[in-house]
């Protein structure tokens, strides 16, 4: 059972992978967070075979395309990735304006726009 569902999801995967390079750049590039999220659960789902049980594997089996099915449910579920790179963003400018608040090369402009950035609100 683990080798068929090995079998079928490096299928999925290479049928993928084709259609993928057969459009064009700004194509694949549009898809890149797609591309990144299928790769991501054709290599998680290979390395969790191993792991599991043979009733589980035959329910996988039994779903059309597992790894677009992974990947469609993915997109509704929250995304923490967006808010940890805000935060992450966020800090940094906070960061720079503390620094460069200390050496007193920060104007009022960009006070206030680094307050905005930060709060939404206008400084």
């Amino acid at each position: 059972m683990r080798e068929h569902f090995l079998d079928r999801i490096y299928g999925e995967y290479q049928a993928y992978r084709a259609s993928v390079l057969g459009g064009t750049n700004a194509e694949i590039f549009a898809r890149s967070y797609e591309i990144d999220a299928v790769v991501n659960f054709y290599e998680i789902l290979v390395e969790k075979a191993e792991l599991l049980s043979d009733q589980i594997l035959a329910e996988l089996l039994q779903q059309r395309n597992i790894l677009m099915g992974c990947y469609n449910r993915w997109l509704k579920k929250e995304d923490s990735n967006y808010s940890e790179m805000k935060a992450h963003v966020e800090a940094e400018i906070e960061l720079l304006a503390t620094e460069n608040g200390k050496s007193g090369n920060v104007s009022s402009e960009n006070k206030n726009m680094t307050t905005y950035f930060l709060t939404g609100k206008e400084g």
